[in-house]
């Protein structure tokens, strides 16, 4: 299993731009992230143990506009708790074996709102702690500082049309760390975002199921 991302457009100017395959073409594949996982029951709870890899292709040239390639690659395992109770409380624990060496955890709450007989409003919440991903372990980090990185309240509405599903999703997060923060090589940064995406899914016939991810960022 794994996801994918990739730049939709040719981000490449170094003053406004962030792109991770460094601006290089549009429809560009930026990331992609192989994952294995085994999940079981244990009473109300839900034990999730994986690993998962980050592996950029792009082979990046003076031209880039920034970008990570191959010696940014890297790997962590993890584990996540949920439990079958009101919010449906989850707590996640990353930790980077390979370059950075280091955990992020995160905790999270959701909830389903009905909207009439056929359609929910899914609400969500996250706050993620930083425990040793930070600039002074390697060029691969993902936070400045240990500690509170940022929390994040979410609101999607799901709709499906037979095996299809799409899923608009908004987000506002409040940010703790400098590197949460960044949204442009020409800001600052910002103590908040608000921003937004567009899940589409689909099931075949034994009930697999895929899923792509689309995202439009407007900050704030």
């Amino acid at each position: 299993m794994g996801w994918a991302n990739i730049d939709l457009g040719k981000y490449d100017n170094p003053e406004d731009d962030i792109s991770e395959s460094g601006g290089l073409s549009a429809f560009n594949l930026a990331e992609f992230n192989p994952y294995a996982e085994v999940s079981f029951g244990a009473g109300k709870a839900t034990l999730t143990g994986g690993v998962i890899g980050y592996i950029y292709p792009n082979d990046l040239t003076d031209d880039s506009n920034g970008g990570y390639n191959s010696d940014i690659n890297t790997w962590e395992v993890y584990g996540k708790v949920g439990l079958d109770a009101p919010l449906a409380p989850e707590l996640s624990i990353y930790y980077d074996v390979d370059k950075v060496q280091g955990a992020y955890i995160e905790g999270a709450v959701s909830h389903s709102v009905a909207l009439g007989e056929s359609r929910t409003l899914d609400l969500g919440g996250a706050v993620g702690l930083n425990v040793g991903q930070g600039v002074d372990s390697d060029e691969s980090f993902n936070f400045a500082d240990d500690g509170l990185t940022h929390v994040d309240l979410s609101a999607g509405l799901p709709w499906t049309a037979g095996i299809f599903s799409i899923t608009p999703v908004l987000h506002f997060q409040i940010n703790a760390d400098d590197i949460t923060k960044f949204h442009s090589p020409s800001s600052d940064g910002s103590d908040v975002k608000l921003w937004g995406g567009v899940s589409f899914g689909w099931s075949n016939a034994v009930e697999e199921e895929a899923e792509v991810e689309v995202e439009a960022e407007v900050e704030e």
